[in-house]
Formats: structure tokens, sequence, C-alpha cells
């Protein structure tokens, strides 16, 4: 009979996969979980005025009463996952799970691309509802959050592969210089 294994036998040395989940769940998780308990109402209040200023702006009769807008029948609230938070959380999360040289000078460049992103995105969900209805709303709203998730990989990527790039080329140079002293070597 097969002797029980525990669960650490099963993954002898430690992958760099799950280095890289345990890094990302704790700086996505805590971030995640004190977002729904630090009172956010003055930013999610800002944000729904600067969206209903946009809004009028355009052309689009809305009403916000605190940060839940109305246009022409179509309702929307900004709740802190809609702040643009999450996006930032989530690419904070990214850089600093990974190996990314110099994570805060990207975080302090792509975050605030990212707010500037969700009032875009924001806007265009809120003109989507107001002058073609509510079920277009929330269509737009579910499409963007995945072009949100989209953005952010992108984002992190063009971090990240600027290290990986110069990985591979310095693995390509040792692997030269290598070749080349095995070349001189005498028997």
């Amino acid at each position: 009979m097969a002797a029980k294994k525990s669960f650490s036998s099963l993954f002898p040395h430690k992958s760099a996969f799950s280095g890289f989940a345990l890094r990302f769940a704790f700086f996505f998780g805590v971030p995640y979980a004190l977002l729904h308990v630090v009172p956010l109402s003055l930013l999610l209040d800002v944000i729904a005025a600067v969206e209903s200023a946009l809004l009028q702006a355009a052309g689009v009769t809305s009403v916000r009463i605190g940060s839940v807008l109305s246009s022409n029948s179509a309702w929307f609230q900004i709740v802190p996952d809609c702040s643009g938070l999450v996006m930032v959380m989530l690419l904070g999360a990214l850089l600093w799970s990974t190996p990314v040289k110099r994570p805060w000078r990207h975080f302090c460049v792509f975050a605030p691309a990212l707010f500037f992103w969700n009032l875009v995105r924001l806007f265009a969900v809120l003109y989507a509802g107001g002058t073609l209805g509510q079920a277009v709303q929330d269509a737009f709203h579910i499409g963007l959050w995945m072009l949100d998730a989209g953005i952010v990989l992108a984002l992190w990527w063009t971090a990240f592969s600027s290290v990986s790039a110069r990985a591979v080329t310095v693995h390509a140079r040792w692997k030269k210089k290598t070749r080349r002293t095995r070349a001189f070597r005498h028997p």
C-alpha cells in the first residue's frame, strides 16, 4: 500500500508560480479587503459629479444623488469597485508579484492613466445608458470590465517584458560567452 503523501511532498521544490500566487493574493487581497472597509463616499461622490458634468456637457440630461446617477431612466451607482481603485490594485499586485525592475516607477506612471481611463469608461457606460437605455448600459458595463482587465494586463506586460527582454539578452550573451570559452579550452 502506498504511503499517504502530505501536501508539501506533492511540490518538493517551491515553484515560481506558487510564489507568484502567494504574493499576488497578498498584494491584491489585502487592499481589496480594505477597499470595502474604508469609507470612500467622498471619492465616489467626486467621480459621480465629474461624470454628471461630462454627461451634461455631452447633451445627456443626468440627475445625481450622492454617488447614484440617473440619465433618461437608466440608473447607475458608482460603488468602490467602479472607482478605478480595483484596476490600480490589480496592476500594483501584478507589478510587485513579478520580477519587475522599479515597480514604483511603473506604478506611478500607470496608476493615473488607469484613473483617467476609468473616467472615460464610466462616461461611455453612462452615455450608452442615457442614450440607448438600461440594457445597453449593462452590456457596455460588462464589456468594458473585460477591456479593463486587458488594459491592466497590457500595462503590466510592458513593465514585465522590458525586464524579461533584458533577461533573455543577458542569457544569450552568457551562452555566447560560454560557447567561446569552451572552443578555446585545451583537452
